[in-house]
């Protein structure tokens, strides 16, 4: 019942809220594009649902009440008047929401947004719920609005303006251990189920990512982010726009493997600029003789969120490249993008040879029975290293595990050093 304890327990449960929500967007805005009615209602609700938890979580602890944070402007100056009073209300809610004027408000919006109770509940839940009633109009063919600058202006200053609504600054009462056990056990979003069936898929820490153009002046959209297990980051082209010949990715692999499939997750926030719609495949195997490129799959996917996969014969392979043969432009330019990528397929099965390794432990257990002779740190360091190389010769998964704990080994063996005999040492 420590407050640290509260404050971390709190703060876990809200960002396992706030990941959910950025995997119930893509939904959101997937059944937009694709008419479905029943689909928006469905995750739109979901999403507003975590609003309201999060409020009630939050409200927990004092530090993420937003009363804490007006009540303090409020008590800036010495018993002041109404207009004081509210001024400086005013004041502290813009800060934290509108930055200011009309004017400020056009490049700062937001600019220092919190996750505080009462700010999540009155102000971000109803304009989402705004923006969700107009989309849902929208879906049913109806007359709706398309909200400008100016409009969500008028809301949000509205909101700051109302100095009659005052906010708690001292912690709701709730049983946090069980509201924060079902936000972990209801909204984790390993049960979103976002990856599909990936019961197939490679080891992606085996793997390397490297593409034929990357954005990373303006903004980090690195390569390897399509392996991180995050689809909020991602690997994007340059932003100047490149040929579509250097419009790829790709996956090396750090052993040969029988590659049957490759799995893409497109963007699912920002925008639909780079997602793939026209894919072609290519594999290449670094062990063969003559190795050479060649095309494996071709094909077309739809422009959604979804994850897609296209599907090949077994090949074997350490490299493979997916190029964007068509993609989702903006403007002039050709770009792709990518959340997430995976491979399908098994480890080739290669027969490792343990010889080396085993010499090595044999010299080094001779040794180790003398161990009397040498000091103690390079002693322990022996025994341990031996240790080491016996579990490495038994969870090795490729010759270069092998070898490397055999080198370990080795550079262990070469640093022993003899105690010094003082009868040996001249007068």
């Amino acid at each position: 019942d420590s407050a640290g304890y509260q404050y971390d327990l709190v703060t876990l449960a809200q960002q396992v809220l706030s990941n959910t929500a950025q995997e119930y967007l893509p939904k959101i805005q997937e059944a937009m594009q694709e008419g479905n009615l029943e689909d928006f209602r469905l995750w739109k609700d979901k999403f507003l649902s975590l609003i309201d938890l999060s409020d009630t979580l939050l409200g927990s602890q004092k530090i993420y009440q937003l009363g804490n944070w007006t009540e303090a402007a409020g008590e800036m100056v010495k018993n002041p008047d109404d207009f004081t009073s509210d001024l400086l209300d005013l004041q502290a809610k813009a800060l934290i929401t509108t930055w200011g004027s009309k004017a400020q408000s056009s490049s700062l919006n937001d600019y220092s947004n919190r996750q505080w109770a009462g700010l999540t509940k009155d102000y971000y839940k109803v304009r989402w719920q705004m923006f969700f009633d107009e989309c849902e109009k929208q879906l049913n063919g109806e007359a709706y609005k398309t909200f400008s600058a100016d409009d969500w202006f008028e809301f949000e200053y509205a909101w700051v303006r109302n100095s009659d609504k005052h906010y708690e600054r001292d912690p709701q009462n709730v049983d946090l251990q069980a509201l924060a056990g079902e936000v972990v056990s209801s909204y984790s979003v390993k049960g979103l189920n976002v990856q599909e069936d990936d019961s197939r898929d490679l080891d992606p820490a085996r793997m390397r990512a490297a593409a034929g153009s990357s954005e990373t002046s303006q903004e980090d959209n690195r390569p390897d982010y399509v392996l991180d297990g995050m689809p909020g980051t991602i690997w994007h082209s340059s932003w100047n726009g490149a040929s579509r010949d250097d419009l790829w990715i790709e996956l090396s692999l750090d052993a040969p493997a029988l590659v049957d499939g490759l799995r893409y997750q497109p963007r699912s926030s920002g925008g639909q600029n780079g997602i793939i719609t026209g894919y072609r495949i290519e594999v290449l195997d670094d062990s063969a003789a003559n190795a050479a490129w060649k095309t494996v799959s071709e094909g077309s996917w739809a422009l959604s969120t979804k994850w897609k996969q296209a599907s090949f014969e077994p090949v074997k392979a350490t490299r493979v490249r997916l190029y964007a043969a068509s993609s989702k432009t903006t403007d002039a330019n050709n770009y792709a993008s990518a959340a997430e990528i995976r491979l399908t397929g098994e480890w080739e099965q290669t027969v490792l040879n343990p010889d080396l390794l085993d010499l090595a432990i044999a010299k080094a257990e001779s040794l180790n029975e003398k161990t009397a002779g040498f000091e103690a740190k390079t002693s322990a360091a022996l025994k341990t290293a031996i240790d080491a190389a016996k579990t490495a010769r038994e969870t090795a998964a490729s010759q270069s595990d092998l070898d490397g704990a055999t080198r370990e080994l080795n550079n262990i063996l070469l640093t022993l050093r003899l105690n010094v005999d003082p009868k040996r040492i001249p007068a």
